[in-house]
């Protein structure tokens, strides 16, 4: 596997192909994991400014003036030659003739910067539709669990249960189908994963309840649709729901992490994330730390692991198939 791929696969600039067989050998390839996170570090650098640089907005029609100008001036030249006479018509002839020269190698390199300019900005223009078109649909997901919270249920957000067949991240995609609060199961679907051209069922809670064991893998893996929900946390030994306190940086939903890296995740997007607040805005993040905090990281709680978080502040997002506690833990009985 060429680092050339490796980088593709850090930046989003694979096709679905391509990605998807990368990832598998991912998957199975410890050393070849280790060579993406030297790649990654290498790319550190570039993530000191993330910013972009736009060509002026008026580029290409300026540098076709200035064509359209230079192939007038040659066209009163050649008309004037008639007054000439044929000592000054072979001398301007021969000067033409260079001028011809030097007219198509300005107009080559005219070409190839215009090239150089237009098919990476038509590749970033394509990435940050696809980007842009993931965020909608993001905030109409985190707008739908808000209108949960505030439809009489104390403010709760959907609460995953700590044990039984709906205890997995992905059980508040069906919860808010089931409730009327999504109409369109397309809204769980990332346009830039790899996957979006086959749009999944979601079930309905009667399936995941009624499912026979071999095949709520299935439906654990694919209920929750392309993102990760805030998988709530443990207090005073016992598992709790996210209350709804209009937090401006406190997370409820993100893009699904394909990739977990040092200090950032690959996604649909390649390095980084939208993530869904609580206080209903949408944020694109490059790091796995949640904004304004110095250490809590979005995916893994404060001792690093992949479940609920240790207190009320402690954020963890979680994909479909993640359990907010381990099987067979015990809910401790009421006093």
């Amino acid at each position: 596997m060429i680092r050339d791929d490796l980088v593709g696969y850090l930046v989003g600039a694979l096709d679905a192909s391509e990605h998807d067989e990368l990832k598998q050998r991912l998957d199975s390839d410890e050393n070849l994991r280790q060579q993406l996170k030297l790649v990654d570090r290498g790319l550190q650098p570039l993530r000191w400014d993330a910013g972009t640089q736009e060509p002026p907005a008026d580029l290409a029609a300026r540098t076709c003036d200035l064509i359209d100008r230079h192939v007038e001036d040659n066209k009163v030249e050649r008309a004037s030659g008639g007054a000439m006479s044929a000592a000054g018509r072979e001398e301007w002839a021969d000067r033409n003739r260079n001028w011809t020269m030097a007219d198509f190698v300005v107009a080559a390199g005219v070409c190839l910067a215009a090239a150089c300019l237009f098919f990476p900005a038509l590749s970033s223009s394509r990435h940050h539709q696809r980007m842009v078109a993931c965020q909608n649909k993001l905030r109409d997901v985190g707008l739908a669990l808000t209108d949960y919270s505030m439809s009489d249920r104390q403010g709760m957000f959907p609460v995953i249960p700590a044990k039984g067949k709906m205890g997995v991240a992905g059980m508040y995609a069906p919860t808010l189908m089931d409730g009327g609060f999504v109409d369109n199961a397309d809204v769980f679907y990332c346009p830039a994963k790899s996957n979006n051209t086959i749009v999944l069922k979601i079930p309905k809670v009667n399936e995941v309840l009624s499912a026979e064991p071999e095949d709520l893998v299935t439906l654990y893996n694919n209920m929750g649709g392309d993102y990760a929900y805030n998988l709530g946390f443990v207090e005073n030994g016992k598992l709790q729901g996210v209350r709804n306190r209009n937090r401006r940086f406190y997370p409820i939903l993100a893009d699904e992490p394909l990739e977990l890296l040092a200090d950032s995740v690959v996604t649909g997007h390649g390095r980084g994330q939208n993530l869904f607040f609580e206080d209903g805005h949408v944020e694109f993040v490059m790091t796995r730390t949640r904004p304004k905090s110095k250490s809590d990281d979005l995916f893994l709680n404060d001792r690093g692991l992949k479940q609920a978080g240790l207190h009320a502040n402690d954020a963890v997002l979680g994909t479909s198939s993640v359990r907010p506690v381990p099987v067979g833990w015990q809910v401790p009985s009421s006093q």
